[in-house]
């Protein structure tokens, strides 16, 4: 039996480790009986808990004497994702363009605030239920990790509490995939057996110019889901959205059933996520 490390995504500040746990447990329950398996409660697990560190060092550069400058660069970033994501993603384009703002303001692009952004992010919020994902919580805390330095130090120094020398299935989720990428590229002798990515942002142009050359840390042993019409992976690991060697396997028919077709529940309860990680864990 293999050890399962469990790398969360956005969102996750002010919850209680152990919650965020049983919830990736639960979902892998139900994934694990949709594919005729069983869920053995003896599994070893880690969960790195970073979501209140990086809040806080938000709030910190909300407070600081650089503000500005941050402002303007998370300002470039999520106008150049939710830009991305208004291209690429399913039915985003018509749900934008039905409201005015998106009719009178399509040549806007530099402002946040502006016509088609702001058009942008509030279809993304209608649609996914704003209590469950806020797309400026997202776009925050997912520039903050791949732009500033200080928070990828202190993010990764967590994350290097977690990594052994177990055989380990590494298992992540969101902003959390690109937290185990940059992982992975560190401890390369780790023995990391599957890497399982679900709703991952790698492949967004935004985050991707950020990682350098791309790389498949985990030759052959890298599997990553995504559903469609999830706001955050509207691309998948592929030749060309992403381009590392060897090529990584991608699982594009993912069905979310959660309201924002992000939340990890609706990835981990899908039969052939759940079968790459028991098979890992098992093999």
């Amino acid at each position: 039996m293999r050890r399962l490390l469990f790398i969360h995504g956005v969102a996750q500040g002010g919850r209680d480790p152990d919650d965020i746990r049983h919830e990736w447990i639960d979902a892998l329950t139900i994934g694990c009986a949709a594919a005729g398996a069983k869920w053995d409660p003896d599994i070893p697990i880690d969960l790195p808990f970073y979501g209140d560190r990086l809040d806080a060092l938000i709030d910190q550069a909300h407070h600081g004497q650089d503000k500005q400058q941050r402002d303007v660069a998370l300002e470039g970033f999520s106008s150049d994702m939710l830009l991305e994501m208004h291209t690429h993603h399913p039915g985003l384009r018509e749900a934008v363009a039905a409201t005015e703002l998106a009719a009178t303001h399509e040549a806007e692009r530099v402002a946040l605030n502006s016509g088609l952004l702001r058009a942008i992010a509030e279809a993304i919020d209608r649609r996914s239920g704003a209590e469950s994902f806020l797309v400026s919580q997202f776009l925050s805390e997912v520039h903050f990790y791949v732009q500033v330095p200080q928070a990828q130090r202190e993010i990764d120094a967590i994350i290097d509490t977690a990594i052994t020398d177990e055989e380990t299935v590494v298992v992540a989720h969101s902003l959390g995939t690109v937290v185990s990428y940059r992982a992975l590229l560190r401890y390369r002798t780790a023995k990391i057996v599957q890497h399982v990515t679900v709703g991952s942002p790698l492949a967004c142009s935004s985050i991707r110019t950020e990682l350098g050359t791309l790389e498949n840390p985990c030759p052959d042993a890298w599997f990553n889901a995504r559903d469609p019409h999830d706001f955050v992976a509207f691309h998948p690991l592929d030749a060309e959205h992403f381009g590392a060697e060897p090529p990584i396997r991608n699982h594009n028919a993912v069905v979310n059933s959660t309201p924002n077709r992000h939340s990890i529940s609706g990835y981990l309860s899908d039969p052939l996520v759940a079968t790459a990680i028991m098979n890992a864990v098992w093999a």
